[in-house]
C-alpha cells in the first residue's frame, strides 16, 4: 500500500520534458507509483506550457484528470471539448 500526505512543489513545472512524438511542453512528476511501493496506481502532477499537447492515447485502467487553471482541449472520436 502507497500513501502520500503533501504538498505538491510546482517548480519542476519550469522544466517540460524534452519533446517526443508523444508530446510537446509538457512538465510531469509521479507523486505515487512503483518507486513508492505502488503496484496499479499512479498518482502524477503535470503541466503543459501554453500550446502544449499530448497525443491521444489509451490505457488498460481507469485515468482522472484535474484542471487546476487554464483550458484544455480534449479530443475524442466524438469530437473536441474545451474544459
Amino acid at each position: 500500500m502507497a500513501n502520500y500526505v503533501g504538498r505538491v512543489d510546482w517548480s519542476f513545472t519550469a522544466t517540460p520534458m524534452p519533446t517526443s512524438t508523444r508530446f510537446d511542453g509538457l512538465a510531469r512528476i509521479v507523486i505515487v507509483g512503483p518507486e513508492q511501493g505502488a503496484v496499479h496506481t499512479e498518482l502524477a502532477a503535470g503541466a503543459f506550457r501554453a500550446g502544449g499537447w499530448l497525443r491521444r492515447h489509451v490505457h488498460s485502467f481507469e485515468e482522472g484528470l484535474y484542471i487546476l487553471s487554464g483550458e484544455l482541449t480534449l479530443v475524442t472520436d466524438a469530437g473536441a471539448e474545451t474544459l
